[in-house]
């Protein structure tokens, strides 16, 4: 554990859990902002700061992506210490050529940063091609336009904030935004599966006027 880290930790318990907190926040946001870009819409205009705040609730995948970012940090440093006690050579480059005792948290912390957010994006534009090319998350549902009347349409789910219901139509692939005041019904698609038919054994003819002719001995 670098001196300066643990020595926080004990002295500020709560300011931990406090940065904990913040950085699965920040995930749930970069993750939101990279999955509603796919579809046109950027959810930073659209959200509000409680929606922010809820962010890590809203995306589960956050959680994730912090623990793979905790575990990353921990692997990096359980690594360098092994290969300081294991090779001199490495030891002596880090000490005397990078003039740090210890490992370096900020550059190790930077690599991670960046991981994660590759990681985020990556999984971010999975998410929206799944969605784009099959029902995920279909729902019956009943809105209103401005200047035009109440349809029936099935939509892809999104998600949602505290003011806006986000959908996909992928009949016409497009992204469809509705305030909750215009959303008069809304049911959960069921999709039904087709039954597989197994082929139908085929029945070759006999020929029942075809004589044998046997040899005459």
């Amino acid at each position: 554990m670098y001196p300066a880290v643990k020595s926080f930790s004990k002295a500020h318990p709560s300011m931990i859990l406090t940065l904990c907190y913040v950085l699965i926040t920040a995930i749930g946001t970069g993750y939101s902002f990279f999955f509603y870009r796919e579809f046109g819409i950027n959810i930073i205009k659209f959200a509000d700061l409680s929606d922010f705040l809820l962010a890590a609730i809203l995306e589960p995948r956050s959680l994730m992506l912090f623990g793979f970012a905790v575990a990353l940090m921990l692997v990096s440093y359980w690594m360098d210490v092994f290969f300081r006690k294991r090779f001199q050579a490495y030891r002596s480059f880090v000490e005397n050529r990078m003039k740090a005792k210890y490992t370096d948290p900020i550059i190790m912390m930077v690599v991670i940063l960046l991981s994660t957010v590759v990681l985020m994006r990556g999984l971010a534009e999975e998410n929206a091609i799944l969605i784009k090319k099959q029902s995920q998350d279909s729902y019956h549902v009943a809105y209103s336009e401005i200047g035009e009347q109440e349809s029936l349409k099935t939509l892809e789910l999104l998600g949602s904030t505290s003011r806006f219901l986000y959908f996909y139509d992928t009949d016409r692939k497009q992204a469809v935004v509705v305030s909750p005041e215009n959303v008069s019904y809304m049911k959960k698609a069921v999709r039904v599966k087709k039954a597989v038919q197994s082929p139908k054994p085929t029945v070759k003819p006999v020929n029942k006027g075809k004589k044998v002719v046997g040899s005459k001995s």
